[in-house]
């Protein structure tokens, strides 16, 4: 809240306090994320951090956030994409149909103003995989305009679920959240000190260590070919999702330097929130989960749930 209240009296360079917002993606479920954020812009923090770092579907989240419009992105998950269009367990090659989303969708009906984004001071940064090298790259979205929505592509693109790697530049890329789930690491080592995380798994989630034989073998077939790198990395992303999280809730001390806060949200475990939830209801439900413990950890207070009308000035200008 320091952090927040100096920049909106128009010191927007750090001093002592550098502030970051992390969040984590997951397909369906980052819509936690996105009623969290939706209280967050209530609350009046869009422009309250120095930066802010994503992953998968928490990018797409972070750039409507940042670009004052994320009342307007959350409806995404509950009136656009929770459908067979979008998600189809049955459609092997592309369970999760990202051409139609970014054409469709994130282009036309609810569209994402990549300018106002891409100029906002508040940069957000998105690791995505290169499967040519094997390497996590961080993608900032100032400067990026031309080739923004093919960053947000890129770190959707979870390979089991879709059936291609995405072009980005000079390079091909998948989603970072393979070796970087929850990228704290990242914010850290770029000097922030203050970072509020959003999770989208429940604190007493624990990921398998082991893949399951489905999940390898769809693995096996979906990165053979790439470099043998490119599949380990999948093979082993279980104990690496683990370690994300424990960072998150401070059960791995020895990564957090002195000096590093780090407040992280999570969803309820009742919730049932999962990677291909398509239901309304449980979609809606989770969203509300998120905004209400951001009313209680920022505000000391509930909140009421309200639907109105968002006007979105289109085409942009």
């Amino acid at each position: 809240m320091r952090r927040r209240d100096e920049r909106l009296g128009g010191q927007r360079a750090p001093t002592a306090i550098k502030s970051a917002l992390i969040i984590q993606g997951g397909g369906m479920r980052g819509v936690f994320g996105a009623g969290c954020l939706v209280a967050l812009a209530e609350l009046g923090y869009t422009s309250g951090f120095d930066e802010v770092y994503a992953t998968s579907s928490g990018a797409i989240n972070g750039a409507f956030f940042l670009a004052d419009a994320m009342a307007f992105g959350a409806t995404i998950y509950y009136e656009e994409i929770n459908n067979a269009r979008f998600i189809n367990p049955w459609r092997f090659s592309k369970i999760m149909d990202l051409d139609w989303m970014f054409d469709e969708v994130v282009t036309h009906r609810k569209p994402l103003d990549v300018r106002r984004l891409c100029s906002n001071d508040i940069p957000l940064y998105i690791p995505c995989f290169d499967v040519d090298t094997a390497e996590v790259r961080v993608f900032c979205s100032q400067g990026a305009h031309a080739f923004l929505l093919d960053i947000l592509k890129a770190s959707t693109a979870i390979p089991i679920l879709y059936n291609r790697s995405v072009p980005v530049l000079e390079g091909r890329f998948v989603d970072g959240g393979m070796l970087d789930p929850i990228p704290i690491q990242a914010a850290i080592a770029n000097g922030c000190t203050d970072l509020l995380v959003l999770v989208t798994r429940p604190e007493s989630y624990r990921a398998r260590e082991r893949l399951a034989v489905w999940e390898r073998w769809i693995g096996k077939v979906r990165l053979r070919h790439f470099r043998p790198e490119v599949e380990d990395a999948f093979q082993q992303r279980g104990p690496i999702v683990n370690r994300s999280i424990d960072i998150a809730f401070g059960r791995a001390t020895e990564a957090v330097p002195t000096g590093v806060h780090i407040a992280t949200i999570a969803p309820d475990a009742h919730l049932g929130l999962k990677r291909l939830t398509r239901r309304r209801k449980v979609l809606v439900e989770a969203a509300v989960n998120g905004g209400r413990k951001i009313f209680n950890v920022f505000a000391s207070s509930d909140c009421r749930v309200a639907e109105v009308l968002t006007f979105v000035r289109y085409p942009f200008r």
